[in-house]
This record gives structure tokens, sequence and C-alpha cells, in this order.
């Protein structure tokens, strides 16, 4: 009759039992040993497919757990993107995913979407979550309209520290891509995110970082590279190569200085991290989204289901949408008028009397009206009486916003929101972040939630 052996194989946080029935024969106990270990320590490394659909069946992610996390995108049955690894790399901490178990759910709900290009959206799904060793877990969702993933901490106390993350977009070809390329080659990270995208094969990629969003031509279908929810955590950009595209991020900025014509901050150096952490939290989901007409590109709404909820509460009353009249465009250069024109009170009265002719709602006072030198947003320069013409603009219906510099609206933050709510101007133009790093993202949301305060 057989013997029943038991054996147990500790691994981070979780333990494994494995059971094997010996036979009777005749081999030692340390040879059983061994055998035993080996299979348990195969079992435990074992590769494991996983898959979610979407809810109509037409996409679909295999998700390949074998010490690193990877995936395939199905499309219609083609396969259009393999073996692209992902990996959030916690500093000091073993980097190999073992998965603990998985889980699964349906996402059905109508949203209610203010101030969109649609009232309501449906935001439907189906998720997979696996939950990994080392307290991590990532989710992955396939919507009809492409498909998504994030990262996320679970039980973990006192500040910690991104490395990296790897998320690799492979392709099944050297398909055509539109790229947008940073304008700054000394460095590329910090320039403005405007760009005119470059067409080309993956293959003749420039050895220069791309921001979102990025899309590539598979054939039947093209694949759209987004990000959504991205909070106190550097925004992503790409490089490309044969078939691929991978992620690239700042690191976590160290030392700053001033450019002095405009008082506009920039990082200097750097830490050897990307991202600074505390407690429990999500990452930003990276986002495929899959068109097969291009009629489809402005219409999905991925971004926005993945985000945030808003977080005024349901009031967006005193919010009021609309098109500007800038002075900038035409650098104040107004002809037939019996003025000088430039940034002075006839000017501006004269581009509101525009904006009101036209039924355009704003008019920006671009920069100038204060010094930008000074980096002191609080004083106006002497020929503007900034009051009377937002008087003014209320008597034709026209808003005034105002230019400035994103750290010197963030040095001056409640004082400048506080004024210039109680005066009337009805928001800011915030203008050279030029950074996607953790500190510069936390900048925008801390600037949204005080000038929402003030609705602003």
């Amino acid at each position: 009759m057989a013997n029943i052996a038991h054996f147990s194989l500790k691994t981070d946080d979780s333990t494994e039992y494995f059971f094997i029935t010996l036979p009777k024969r005749n081999l030692t106990m340390k040879k059983y040993t061994l055998l035993l270990l080996c299979a348990a320590l195969s079992s435990a490394h074992a590769q494991k497919t996983l898959s979610v659909t979407s809810p109509d069946g037409n996409l679909k992610m295999d998700v390949i757990v074998n010490k690193q996390i990877s995936y395939n995108l199905i499309d219609n049955g083609d396969t259009i993107m393999k073996g692209c690894k992902i990996a959030l790399d916690i500093k000091g901490e073993n980097h190999q995913a073992s998965l603990i178990t998985s889980y699964r759910k349906k996402i059905k709900e109508n949203v209610n979407t203010p101030l969109y290009k649609f009232r309501t959206i449906s935001n439907e799904a189906n998720s997979l979550t696996l939950k990994l060793r080392r307290n991590l877990n990532v989710e992955f969702r396939a919507y009809n309209e492409g498909v998504a993933y994030r990262f996320a901490t679970r039980n973990t106390k006192g500040e910690y520290f991104i490395e990296n993350e790897t998320a690799d977009f492979v392709f099944t070809g050297n398909h055509t891509a539109w790229l947008p390329y940073s304008t700054n080659e000394k460095n590329p990270k910090a320039m403005a995110f405007q760009a005119t995208y470059t067409v080309a094969p993956l293959s003749d990629s420039k050895n220069i970082e791309a921001f979102l969003p990025a899309t590539v031509d598979c054939g039947k279908a093209k694949v759209t590279i987004l990000e959504s929810d991205v909070e106190a955590y550097p925004g992503m950009f790409i490089k490309g190569s044969t078939n691929k595209l991978q992620s690239e991020f700042a690191q976590y900025p160290k030392t700053f200085d001033y450019y002095p014509w405009r008082m506009q901050k920039y990082v200097t150096s750097t830490e050897d991290y990307i991202a600074k952490c505390r407690g429990d939290r999500t990452f930003p989901w990276r986002i495929l989204a899959v068109s097969h007409d291009d009629t489809e590109m402005p219409t999905n709404t991925l971004v926005y289901k993945l985000a945030s909820p808003s977080r005024l509460n349901g009031d967006t009353s005193w919010l009021r949408p609309g098109k500007v009249a800038w002075d900038w465009w035409s650098e104040w250069g107004l002809s037939g008028v019996d003025f000088k024109s430039g940034i002075n009170q006839q000017t501006y009265k004269y581009y509101i009397d525009f904006a009101a002719k036209n039924n355009i709602e704003y008019i920006i006072l671009d920069e100038g009206w204060y010094n930008p030198k000074s980096g002191d947003m609080l004083t106006v320069i002497p020929e503007l009486n900034l009051p009377e013409l937002v008087e003014y603009g209320k008597k034709k219906n026209v808003g005034i916003i105002l230019w400035t510099v994103f750290n010197v609206l963030d040095k001056q933050l409640t004082e400048a929101c506080k004024t210039y709510s109680n005066m009337g101007i009805k928001g800011f133009k915030v203008d050279f972040l030029d950074r996607n790093d953790q500190e510069g993202v936390e900048m925008t949301y801390r600037i949204a939630e005080e000038c929402a305060k003030y609705r602003l």
C-alpha cells in the first residue's frame, strides 16, 4: 500500500501545501524529500494563464503569470499584441510576480457626465483582479471599446518608493504608428506637450520620448495608448522600437531653479525613483482603446470611465464652458482703432466688445497683465484697472480669465484665488508646467482643488 507524504513551501507572505503519494519502493527518505521539493518548487512557479473578455465577446486579454506578468490582446480572434510585460517595482523588494489568487466581477452602470461630450455614458466591463505576493494587486478590465489595467498596493504601511514601472506595448508586426515626440532633445521630459504627430513604422521610431496619446495601426484595428486617473504619480512617456512601444517616466524631482524672465520653476536634478508613496493606493490605468473605424476614436470614453469620480459633489452649476478671444494669438495687434493697442484698458475693452458681438463667452488676459519677471501675480501693472474691466465685461456677459505661470499661482494659491474670485475673475489659464513628474502632477490637483473652492 502507498504512503501519503506532505510538504509545505513558504514563499513570501503565503504557505503552499503539497501532497504526494509515495509508492512502496526501496527509495531513501532523502531522495523522496528531494523529489518532493522539486515538485513543490515547480508547482509554485508554474505558468498560469487567465483571460478576461469584453461584454460583447470581441476583445480578450490573456494574462500570463510566470515570475513576470504579461498579456496578449486578441481582437475578434486575431492576436494583435503579444508578450506585453508589465511590472511595478517597489524599491528594496523582490520584483518577481507570484500569484496568490484571482477574482472576477462584472461592471454595469450608467454614469451621468455633465459638461462632457455625452450627457450619460454606459460603463460596462468584465474585470479580472490578480492578488500577488509583495502586497500587490493588478486589475484588468475588458470593455467593448478597449482594455485597461492598473496596479494597487494592499496592507502597506508607511512610506515606500516606486523605482520603476514597466509597461511594454508589443505588437505582432512592424506597424505604422502615430507618435508625438518631445520637442526638447536635450531634456525630452521637460517640454510643452504639443507637437505634430510623426507617422512612420515602429522600426523607424526616433530615439526620443513621445507623449500620449499614441496610436498604432494593427491592420483591421487601431490601438490607441492612453492613461487615466494619474494622481500623485508621474505621467507616462513612451519610446518605440522594431515592434513595440515601451514606457518611460520622469524621476522624482530633487532640486530646482527658476527661469528669470517668468520665474518659471524647472527641475535641475532628480532622485533614483519615480514616485514616493504612503499606504495603500491605486496607480494609473494603462488603456488600450481599440477602434475599427476612425470615427470611433473621438467617441471613445475609456479615459472618463476609468477616472476617479468628480469631487465637486455634483454641483457644476457655476461651470460655464465656452470660447475665448485670445490676445496673445494676435499679439494685441489691432488695426483701424483710434488708440495705441497693447496691454492696456482700451485694447481689452475692444476685445470684450468683439467677444460680446460674436457670442464669445470669455477673453484671456495673457502674459503681461502682471510683470512676469516679478513672480507676483497679485500686483497688476499700472496700465490696467482689473476691477473696471471685470465690470465692463459683466455688463456684456463676457468673463475674464487670467494667464499665470503654474508655480507662481501655486506659491500664492489661496490669496490669488480669494482675491480674484472676489473681484469677479472667472478662472486662470495656468501655463508653462512643462513637466509630468509626480510633484508636477500633484501641483495640478492642488491648484484645481483650491480654484474649485472659490468657483474659479
